[in-house]
């Protein structure tokens, strides 16, 4: 260390104490251009304390290059806070070996440990994405697929976490209803039949029992409403049609409306099956026969 860098250091170390960091900043660089690598440390640690994370590394590694042990420690750390770890861990085995005692003046000290300032202050210099990691791009886009293929599957049984009201009907027949058949007022879908199953009437005939799961908008039904059965197409899909009274008082959440104000209308698979098989064939042989008749005259 020449006799006019140690001067411009120790000069640098009185402005650093006397709050004037870019007065000792100007004083560091100084002795710094004159190849003082104990001044290239303190001038890396100033840059580092005030954001200019290229300029401390710029004066940290000319330390490190000096052999100033404290300089190539403060590089270590710099480098580490910005993720370079194999140059970091190298940087800290040199300064181990030289030692890491600052020379004059504790800046560190003085301006309070600082490791993390630049990483945070150019955080849109160097910027760690979720995104830049292929793994966990591949597994979010797996998850979100497999919560669609979820949602998509329980469409029919509606949608999680969507608030409903339960409304149980008994019908004399289940005519077909499963799961997932649309619950219509007023010809607008208002909710879903979730289940299905038989029960005992008070008659002593097997009936059926029909869970309906209603929008919690339109969930309050009358006691004195009524339901039916009904076709959606011919091809034998089916829907609960649901007819609101004008009782002031409602069935409860959960509650079962009874077979006496439900119907189930004749159904056009009860019109196939009106026909056994002998009378098939005769109705069969009648369009022949008649129809032979009318050819002929």
């Amino acid at each position: 260390m020449s006799t006019g860098s140690a001067d411009r250091i120790r000069a640098g170390d009185a402005a650093a104490r006397a709050g004037r960091l870019d007065r000792a900043e100007k004083l560091y660089a100084e002795a710094d251009a004159a190849g003082d690598g104990a001044a290239s440390a303190k001038l890396g640690v100033l840059r580092e304390h005030r954001g200019d994370v290229d300029g401390a590394l710029e004066a940290l590694r000319r330390a490190d290059d000096r052999g100033d042990g404290f300089g190539t420690l403060r590089l270590g750390l710099l480098l580490a806070g910005l993720n370079h770890w194999q140059e970091a861990e190298r940087a800290f085995r040199r300064a181990e070996e030289r030692g890491s005692d600052p020379v004059g003046l504790d800046l560190i000290g003085l301006l309070g440990d600082r490791e993390h300032s630049a990483l945070k202050a150019t955080s849109s210099a160097a910027p760690t994405s979720a995104l830049a990691n292929p793994v966990l791009v591949g597994a979010m886009t797996v998850l979100v697929l497999l919560v669609a293929v979820f949602l998509a599957y329980n469409a029919n049984q509606g949608l999680p976490f969507v608030p409903t009201r339960e409304l149980k009907v008994d019908l004399a027949s289940g005519a077909d209803i499963v799961a997932g058949d649309a619950v219509n007022e007023g010809g607008y879908r208002v909710g879903l039949v979730s289940d299905e199953k038989p029960i005992r009437l008070r008659s002593g005939q097997i009936g059926a029992q029909l869970t309906l799961q209603l929008d919690q908008s339109r969930g309050q039904v009358p006691v004195d409403s009524t339901a039916e059965v009904r076709p959606r197409s011919v091809l034998g899909l089916k829907f609960v049609d649901l007819h609101k009274g004008s009782s002031r008082r409602d069935f409860a959440d959960g509650g079962t409306m009874p077979i006496a104000q439900t119907s189930v209308p004749v159904q056009f698979e009860d019109i196939n099956m009106a026909f056994n098989p002998p009378t098939r064939t005769a109705i069969d042989r009648n369009l022949v026969g008649f129809g032979d008749a009318l050819a002929g005259r």
